[in-house]
Formats: structure tokens, C-alpha cells, sequence
């Protein structure tokens, strides 16, 4: 058994693009031409819904722009790879210098615009020396802007710094500085600072593209001023920044720090040039990927289960991943006869089951409602739009062995009779027909066993 979801490592990100896993592939190469062609300064937000999958896009976006950007450190094969998937035949790619900022990762007790600092002078390790003339100055002034601001922080985000910078770097940082010292003035520092934005933007061809990411995780103090501090200090006209964000959730966030009659979508305006959607996922690829797209019954009643609750790609994973324990056993024969018949294992090991293991997955709050019969309605209204309606349909024709449930001659009538059936206490002991399913004691344990995941019904080994 492993763990499904794809982390934005570079090796995974290389892959996404090799099978366009997203089908975003062709969004990507809208979006590379569209960077291309701001002339900075420039901000741009990528907004999507928490688990959309914007880590992976601007990831991939700033593979595709190292790619083409000879001085970056890039072995000849990815390069070429990339280069054949993404191509610009029209539109030549000019050399972007990217650098990739996690905001969350640097939410500390720490003024936003060091941590920048730090990714920025981290950045630039990876540009060619004979390519960009600039890379020696940028680090110096990095590494300098370190050295004055070490007395005035906490070891806390000293440790934080020290998990973006080069250690090697940030050794000689230490070095050079004593934090028992007496306190220089602000003002020394601010002009360090100023030194390393006008190394940034003194090479007016070096084109510097800042993806930030995971803004609207970050405290609302830290998400707050570290927009501030970009819209102060950087606003250079070699300079692009792209906020990879949930702007419903960054607006609540900014309400939080300024107070919720606070105009937080105004506000923002000041800091987004412009704001793009999300290209959304195309599904049947990525249920491929995760084993869950075949059009085997239990398979589509996972993906209508998804469609159904409009999940993000991350929930889609957590489903993927426990709907996989059992998907084995619940295509496998052998185990859908006890005590009862065909009709109702296929529609037991097919519906019912992945059906309550994906509510349990995803909302464990209302699985007791449902599998104590309180929850018809969500039973109904599942199986009524389910791929699998023309079967039940079917058998819920034959009406001979009905004698214990009433029910109307309506698909809904024959749903609420089954669910009745399955989950209502006052039937457990019994064998109850509706239509040509027979749910028998045995049934009932099987569904509890099975989509409790701890039984005989489960392969860990997938």
C-alpha cells in the first residue's frame, strides 16, 4: 500500500508535463506566452480552490521557463524533453530568471521581505555564472542584507533562513557577525536592502520572474505585509511576480487582520495587475492515474461519488487512495454471495459499499447519520443519477417477494425501500425483499465489515 498523491518534487513535475497527467499542458503554454510578453513591473494571481493543484502549475510553468532559459542549471536531457513537450515556434522565449517562494514555509516571527531576500539570493545558485553577469553582485548583497539583519531576529527564523539558503552561505553569514554585538541601526540595513534591489534591476535584460505561493496559508499579519513589502520594495521594472492563491480564502485572511467591514477584494487590487483562473483538471485522465478509471461499475460509482461532490484534485486522492483497499475484493465474485444472490452483490460491491467508504473518507462527520438510516435523502438523489439507475431500475420491477416494505411503483419509491432495508434498525435481523435484491442479515454485515476497511475484504497491498 502507498500513498497515491503526487508532491510537487522536480522529478514529479517533469513527469506531469511528460503525460500532461492535468490535460493542462496546452494552458501552460498560453500561460509561458503570456509572461513573455508583460513588460514589468507586473503582478499576476493564479487563483484557484484549495487543493486545485496550483503548487503543480506554477511549478511547471517555472520548469518550462527554466528550460528555455540557457543559463539556468538544467541537465541536456530534461532540457530537451521540456523543449519537445512545450513548444514556441511563433513566439520566441525570452530568458526568464525564476525564482520559487513558499510564503507558508516562511510564516515566522520575521519581516516577510528577508525570507525573500534569502529565496532570491538562494535562486540566483542556480543561474550559469557566464550567463548572468549579475549573479556574483545579486548574492554578495544577498549574503550582506543576512549579515546585518542576524542580531535583530530570532533563532527561530535564523533556522527558517537556514533551510532556503546554501548552508555554506549562510555559515559564512553566521560567521561574519556577532549576534551578542550591539544593535546597528535600521537604517544600515534598509540601504543593504536597497543595494540588493538595485543589483537585482541594474541588468534591465535579465528578466526576473518570483512565483509566490501558499499566501493564503500564511498568517493574516504575514500575509499582509508581506504583500506590502513587494508592492514597496519592488516594484522594478525587470520584475514580475506571480501569487499562486485561493483569493476567496486571501480575502478572509486580509478581513481577519484589518476587520471583516474591510474592502479585502479592493485592497487586493492594489497588489494584482490581473487575475486568471485556474485551468480546471480534465478527470479521466487523472482517475487513470490513480486506478480509478475504468468502466467498471465500482470505478464510475467512485467517479460519480467525485463529480457529485465537486472535489478538489487533493480530495480525489484521499478517496483514490482508500477506495483502492477494497476495489479488489469488491470486483472479485467469490465474495458477493453471502446468503443472499447476484442481483444484490453487484449492487451491494458496486454501489453501496464505495459509496459509504467515500462518505466516510470525506465527510466522517455524517457517516453515522447515514449508515443509521437517517440520511435518505442523500441515498435517493447518489443512486438516482448513478450509472448503475438502469439496473436498479430493472430489478426493482419484480414485485412478487415484496411483502415487508411498501413502496411505490416510482424509482425514488424503490430507493427509499432499499435504503429503509440496508440501514433501518428495525430490519436488521430480518430478510427483506424489494424488488429482486434480498438483504439478509449477512448482507448487512458484509456492508459494515467492508466499508469499515478493517476486515477480510481489504488488500493493504496494492
Amino acid at each position: 500500500m502507498k500513498r497515491l498523491e503526487l508532491m510537487p518534487t522536480d522529478e514529479n513535475i517533469l513527469k506531469s508535463l511528460e503525460e500532461d497527467i492535468f490535460k493542462r499542458n496546452q494552458e501552460l503554454g498560453y500561460f509561458i506566452q503570456l509572461l513573455n510578453n508583460i513588460e514589468g513591473p507586473y503582478s499576476l494571481a493564479v487563483n484557484g480552490s484549495w487543493g486545485s493543484g496550483k503548487t503543480f502549475f506554477v511549478k511547471q510553468a517555472k520548469m518550462i521557463l527554466d528550460a528555455y532559459n540557457v543559463d539556468f542549471d538544467m541537465s541536456k536531457e530534461n532540457r530537451f524533453i521540456i523543449e519537445n513537450l512545450i513548444k514556441f515556434p511563433q513566439h520566441p522565449i525570452k530568458p526568464q530568471y525564476c525564482i520559487y517562494y513558499d510564503a507558508w514555509k516562511n510564516d515566522c516571527n520575521l519581516d516577510p521581505i528577508y525570507s525573500l531576500i534569502c529565496s532570491i539570493t538562494a535562486g540566483y545558485e542556480y543561474f550559469n555564472d557566464r550567463g548572468s553577469e549579475n549573479k556574483k553582485k545579486v548574492i554578495e548583497a544577498g549574503i550582506s542584507v543576512i549579515q546585518n539583519m542576524i542580531s535583530f531576529i530570532p533563532n527561530s527564523a535564523v533556522r527558517t533562513m537556514l533551510s532556503i539558503l546554501p548552508l555554506d552561505k549562510m555559515k559564512d553569514a553566521l560567521e561574519k557577525t556577532n549576534p551578542l554585538s550591539n544593535v546597528k541601526e535600521y537604517i544600515e540595513l534598509e540601504e543593504k536592502i536597497q543595494g540588493f534591489l538595485q543589483n537585482l534591476s541594474s541588468e534591465k535584460e535579465e528578466r526576473l520572474v518570483i512565483f509566490v505561493d501558499e499566501l493564503d496559508r500564511c498568517r493574516p499579519d504575514f500575509a499582509v505585509q508581506l504583500l506590502e513589502r513587494i508592492k514597496h520594495y519592488f516594484d522594478l521594472e525587470n520584475i514580475i511576480f506571480v501569487f499562486s492563491v485561493n483569493c476567496e480564502q486571501l480575502v478572509q485572511t486580509i478581513k481577519k487582520f484589518y476587520g471583516e467591514e474591510f474592502n479585502a477584494g479592493r485592497y487586493l487590487g492594489r497588489f494584482f495587475d490581473q487575475v486568471i483562473p485556474l485551468p480546471q483538471a480534465e478527470l479521466p485522465n487523472y482517475f487513470n492515474k490513480l486506478n480509478i478509471g475504468s468502466s467498471v461499475f465500482f470505478d464510475l460509482t467512485i467517479q460519480k461519488f467525485i463529480q457529485t461532490k465537486n472535489l478538489s484534485l487533493r480530495d480525489i486522492v484521499r478517496i483514490a487512495n482508500i477506495e483502492n483497499i477494497i476495489k479488489k475484493h469488491m470486483t472479485n465474485r467469490d465474495f458477493w454471495f453471502i446468503g443472499s444472490n447476484q442481483d444484490t452483490g453487484y449492487f451491494i460491491s458496486y454501489c453501496v459499499i464505495p459509496l459509504l467508504v467515500g462518505i466516510n473518507t470525506l465527510e466522517p462527520q455524517h457517516y453515522s447519520t447515514f449508515a443509521n438510516g437517517e440520511n435518505v435523502a442523500e441515498f435517493i438523489a447518489f443512486m438516482r443519477e448513478n450509472d448503475y439507475s438502469v439496473r436498479i431500475q430493472e430489478a426493482l420491477k419484480d414485485r412478487q417477494n415484496d411483502e415487508i416494505i411498501e413502496r411505490d411503483e416510482s424509482l425514488e419509491g424503490g430507493l427509499r425501500a432499499i435504503y429503509i432495508a440496508l440501514f433501518n434498525k428495525s430490519y436488521e435481523n430480518e430478510n427483506v425483499y424489494v424488488g429482486k435484491y434480498l438483504f439478509t442479515p449477512s448482507i448487512r454485515q458484509y456492508i459494515k465489515e467492508a466499508s469499515s476497511l478493517l476486515s477480510q475484504y481489504s488488500n493493504f497491498s496494492y
